[in-house]
């Protein structure tokens, strides 16, 4: 996320910040930054990894367990993909934010929450990559299911196919 605080107050993507005493600025140009940034913003993502040692880890997000469920709250820039290694699942957004997910790792049953709707996203398109499909109808436009959001979050239940 390095390219992300490249960039100065008016969103000039320097090459970095110089942050030696005699510095304390942005660099005048700006580089490989368009790489840089190509980068972040083509994979982040947030994943949901079991550990052997160390149990329930995340990347890019929030973890936590309650009653045998194990739950993700991307941090990561996009908040659009999210990955649970332990269904080999793949959730992309290409439009809309997940606000969390939770995963019942008896069942294999995964709750996907997303953020509401606002004036420029009205609904989701969820792409699913994985064993699993949503428990409701929706309808699908070019590989994606189309989530029609309200003013508050909206869930989306998946289960194994």
């Amino acid at each position: 996320m390095g390219s992300l605080t490249n960039i100065d107050r008016d969103g000039f993507g320097a090459c970095a910040f110089h942050s030696y005493p005699d510095m304390m600025r942005f660099d005048a140009y700006s580089g490989d930054y368009g790489m840089s940034y190509f980068g972040h913003a083509f994979a982040t993502a947030s994943y949901l990894v079991r550990h052997p040692d160390f149990g329930w880890v995340g990347f890019g997000g929030a973890v936590s367990e309650h009653g045998g469920r194990v739950s993700i709250g991307p941090k990561d820039s996009a908040r659009s993909r999210l990955f649970l290694a332990s269904e080999k699942l793949w959730l992309v957004l290409e439009a809309g934010r997940i606000a969390e997910a939770h995963l019942d790792p008896r069942t294999s049953e995964v709750e996907l929450v997303l953020d509401a709707a606002d004036a420029h996203t009205p609904a989701a398109r969820l792409v699913i990559e994985g064993g699993h499909c949503p428990t409701d109808e929706y309808a699908v436009e070019r590989g994606a299911h189309v989530v029609p959001l309200g003013t508050g979050q909206t869930r989306i239940r998946l289960v194994r196919a």
